[in-house]
């Protein structure tokens, strides 16, 4: 399990009773002077973390996701984090060792069947500088000049033991000028993201399928350094994506679904001055691609059980896309 080093928990112990008188004494004037030297810096390492399930509940009905963990990629490896407060800043940053993420089957309770298996191998890391006041000033938090980043990530979805696979995903996520904040909306409180003016900058190298069931060696599942290739298909691709976006607008959760519990996700967002492109024998550009995607009454997630069955329902009502191009251009591959 993942913790600060015990020099650290030493130190604490004897100092909590300062600490606390020190906390009490600081005011906003005495927190925006500290930076720079002062801070803390976290380096935490382990064999990770693993959960025999892991439920979501609505309605009577419930989501399982059965045999989860996150492990290092390398055993032994350390992710840094460093929180430091500059001006009226909280600025937090995260360099992640490369994990594993795994999710051996997703059950609906008393269902023998399975939406699927998945694993997943990434590095996450983090650069935010959080302060405290939402869109109104009062409640919540701003996000600015902040970067959120996944990289070197392939993941495998698997489905009657064969595979989905993204190879050699990466985005970055530029966050300036972002709130997040709890408001009134038509569905009650609502958890508010509103993106300023964000960017999101990603690619995916590869997107495949492995057709030759399950693994070469039973038990010992396959890695993107060790690749099922009984298949004379697995090295084909569908093809490779990039998108450069733009994005405004904001997206709403709430609680409450098309009818009891559930999740309702209301999307209002702008997009500007963006490129997308899609290669495979040839390239498909989009350039100076905006639009919006809007949806006053939200998407909605409910668990529902018919006489088939359990299952998972999404639904929409007025979900609208539109899309204009400043220019497009294919070209064919030499």
């Amino acid at each position: 399990m993942h913790r600060p080093s015990l020099l650290l928990c030493a130190l604490l112990s004897p100092l909590a009773c300062s600490v606390a008188q020190a906390m009490q004494a600081l005011d906003d004037q005495a927190l925006s002077a500290v930076s720079g030297r002062d801070g803390i810096s976290l380096q935490t390492s382990g064999g990770g973390w693993s959960a025999g399930s892991i439920d979501y509940s609505q309605d009577g009905q419930t989501l399982s996701l059965k045999g989860v963990s996150s492990t290092p990629q390398v055993a032994g490896s350390t992710s840094t984090t460093t929180l430091d407060v500059v001006g009226d800043q909280l600025h937090v940053q995260h360099s992640g060792s490369a994990q594993v993420l795994s999710v051996n089957s997703i059950e609906m309770a008393g269902s023998n069947n399975s939406f699927g298996a998945f694993r997943g191998f990434f590095t996450l890391g983090a650069s935010l500088k959080l302060s405290g006041g939402g869109a109104s000033g009062v409640s919540g938090f701003s996000v600015d000049d902040s970067q959120l980043s996944l990289s070197a990530a392939t993941f495998y979805y698997r489905d009657n033991g064969f595979d989905l696979i993204v190879k050699g995903l990466s985005f970055d996520t530029y966050l300036n000028n972002a709130y997040v904040d709890i408001v009134s909306g038509g569905s009650g409180q609502e958890i508010k993201l509103d993106l300023g003016t964000s960017r999101f900058v990603g690619s995916i190298a590869s997107i495949g399928l492995d057709l030759a069931h399950g693994d070469p060696t039973p038990g010992l599942a396959v890695t993107p350094g060790t690749p099922d290739l009984r298949d004379v298909d697995a090295q084909r691709s569908f093809g490779k994506l990039n998108m450069d976006l733009r994005l405004g607008g904001s997206i709403s959760i709430a609680s409450g679904g098309a009818s009891g519990e559930g999740l309702r996700i209301k999307p209002n967002i702008t997009i500007a001055n963006s490129l997308f492109q899609y290669q495979d024998e040839g390239v498909l550009r989009a350039e100076n691609f905006a639009g919006s995607l809007i949806s006053n009454a939200g998407l909605t997630l409910d668990l529902e059980q018919d006489g088939a069955g359990s299952y998972a329902k999404i639904a929409f009502q007025d979900l609208k896309f539109n899309a204009t191009l400043g220019g497009a251009d294919h070209r064919q591959s030499d």
